[in-house]
């Protein structure tokens, strides 16, 4: 590790450190700054340039840390590449559990053989009755990938079923290239637990995965709530057909039909392909497709049939019974009347826009940063 291997027992607080150099592991928990923090330890102010390769079997690897049991980091940075065979791998930090995390960032490209890997997190798992934080973060480095789980911000959120995972204010640049499942611009699998995404945008190129694929998250399986978000990709290509007729999808690939998805918005250049149903590489430009309406407990996702163009199935049951080659699950949210993010992220929402907040976000360019 660049810093320190281990903090446990007391808490230990790093301020105002840098690292740079290089780092090379075949055993777990590597990291640019530390390997594993275990019962808890606060980083503020620290960065890491430090370019990171994990031989098999290491596992867990991350820019900044490789494995954070508990921990707080704010204004941390990490820039250097990050190299492994094996699963759990990210620019800031391979897997989270109990954890604060604003204001930080990572730009380094990642490179991973195995799953669960992503631009910032690898992994956010929270145990029973805990809670992870992210908040006003940000990465920019490409994922590239052979394995599912991946994300060009987060590759998996794995909350314990009373575990709580709160994502917001967030976004990633860096593209996604992969050759398996459940991918998505921001986030690729979001599994159990109590589950918030708001304020966060992907604009990710996509390329090659296979099924379940969304310019925002890939595969949601909870009823997770996603709330004021974008998925601003010029394209998201998959490359084959997968079992049970799985889908891409403009901003979830495959969502729980009960999930609450509220607000979100895609953009309306963005070009889809997908291998759904015995279609052989169906595309589509959903700019003048139907708006997916919000979705809740009490108005579960619906389907368009492509052959009448009627929406169709409003249960997960009936909507498996047979849909004629349009994807299962997908959902498209609504395509913007502006091909600039910015312009919709600051219109308010009572205005058709985002509404997101002036005072964490700067609009000045034709994508949203933070302040």
């Amino acid at each position: 590790v660049g810093f320190v291997g281990r903090t446990r027992a007391a808490t230990p607080s790093f301020n105002n450190c840098t690292v740079s150099g290089k780092i090379t592991s075949d055993g777990n928990w590597t990291g640019g700054f530390a390997g594993y923090t275990t019962d808890g330890g606060s980083f503020t102010l620290c960065s890491t340039s430090a370019s990171i390769e994990v031989s098999s079997p290491g596992q867990f690897a991350g820019g900044f840390v490789g494995y954070v049991g508990i921990g707080s980091f704010n204004n941390c940075s990490a820039t250097g590449s990050v190299s492994t065979h094996s699963s759990y791998a990210a620019g800031f930090a391979g897997v989270m559990e109990t954890v604060t995390a604003n204001n930080c960032s990572a730009s380094g490209n990642i490179s991973a053989g195995g799953s669960y890997s992503g631009g910032f997190v690898g992994c956010i798992k929270p145990g029973a009755n805990n809670t992870a934080t992210i908040s006003k973060c940000w990465s920019s480095g490409k994922v590239t990938t052979s394995s599912a789980q991946c994300g060009g911000f987060i590759g998996s959120i794995a909350a314990n079923a009373s575990g709580t995972v709160s994502v917001g204010d967030c976004y990633e640049t860096g593209d996604l290239v992969g050759s398996n499942q459940r991918m998505g611009g921001l986030i690729g699998q979001i599994g159990s637990g109590i589950i918030t995404i708001s304020r966060c945008y992907s604009k990710a190129t996509m390329t090659a995965g296979s099924f379940a694929q969304g310019g925002l998250v890939g595969f949601m399986n909870t009823t997770a709530s996603i709330e004021d978000c974008a998925a601003w990709n010029n394209e998201v290509l998959a490359s084959s057909i997968g079992n049970g007729n799985w889908s891409t999808g403009a901003v979830i690939g495959v969502a729980w039909p009960t999930a609450t998805l509220t607000n979100n918005f895609r953009n309306p250049i963005m070009n889809v392909k997908a291998y759904w149903g015995n279609v052989t590489g169906f595309t589509k430009e959903l700019t003048a497709d139907y708006d997916h309406p919000d979705v809740s407990t009490t108005n579960p996702l619906i389907i368009v049939d492509k052959s009448s163009g009627v929406l169709r199935a409003t249960s997960a049951t009936a909507a498996a019974s047979g849909q004629d080659n349009y994807p299962l699950f997908a959902f498209h949210g609504k395509h913007s009347s502006t091909n600039r993010l910015s312009t919709l992220a600051d219109t308010a929402k009572t205005n058709g826009g985002l509404g997101w907040s002036r005072d964490i976000w700067d609009f000045s360019g034709d994508f949203p940063t933070l302040k």
